[in-house]
């Protein structure tokens, strides 16, 4: 059975309710303040394919599950159309598995390898996991069907936008195990937040603490603003909700 909202553990919900509305500026602070000053960012290079300034639609948070590929080795040299659908789907079955196992309130890491030009993200699939309840996908490759991906309104964090199929080019590895992604070790459990400044994973062991430390930082930040957009007078942002 697929994990919904209805059947989410009550702890889990509460921990993505707490993440809801804090910022990576104000998870950073929380793990700066216990002494894990850049451990936990990813290099900058981490970056979402779409932004959304009015709503922040592009802002995600959950829990990281993850999955590795490696380039293959393996000859591909289909020589007519027909070959090469059959290739393609022998390929898929063998060295490509595409039913990642996501539930309500993860996000899809994914370890590429660092290899260019390939799509580990597309239109279809990220709707697909979308639909099982991730949240969104980082990954330290690329997307393809980018412009889609932005009509659909999915989080998705990527070193690059590239349009070239896995099929052929890279195999798959395993499911939830440790994986680096822009510099940072991600672990099955642990948790991922992004917005416009980047992205940021936070060890399952400290979840709780950074959540109470972040939750402090917002409120300051919301108090010192609320009372600068007085002294200006301007009309308050919603993130001051």
């Amino acid at each position: 059975m697929v994990m919904s909202e209805a059947t989410m553990p009550e702890e889990r919900r509460k921990t993505l309710d707490r993440y809801a509305k804090l910022r990576v500026a104000d998870v950073c602070d929380a793990l700066d303040a216990l002494g894990l000053l850049d451990r936990c960012s990813m290099g900058p290079e981490i970056r979402p394919v779409w932004t959304d300034r009015e709503t922040l639609a592009h802002r995600v948070c959950g829990f990281a599950t993850t999955v590795r590929y490696f380039p293959t080795n393996q000859a591909y040299l289909p020589h007519t159309p027909e070959e090469a659908a059959e290739l393609r789907k022998q390929w898929q079955k063998r060295v490509l598995p595409t039913d990642l196992p996501c539930k309500e309130g993860d996000v899809i890491v994914i370890d590429g390898a660092g290899i260019r030009n390939i799509g580990y993200i597309g239109s279809n699939n990220i709707m697909r996991w979308r639909s099982r309840g991730a949240r969104g996908v980082i990954t330290n490759a690329g997307c393809r069907d980018s412009d889609e991906i932005a009509k659909e309104k999915i989080p998705a964090y990527t070193a690059y936008i590239g349009h070239g199929r896995k099929i052929g080019r890279v195999e798959f590895d395993q499911y939830d195990l440790p994986v680096s992604i822009g510099g940072v070790l991600v672990r099955p459990g642990d948790f991922i937040v992004a917005d416009g400044d980047g992205v940021i994973v936070v060890p399952a062991e400290h979840i709780e603490t950074v959540a109470e430390l972040a939750a402090e930082e917002r409120a300051n930040d919301q108090a010192a603003r609320r009372r600068l957009y007085t002294k200006l007078g301007m009309t308050e942002d919603d993130t001051l909700q």
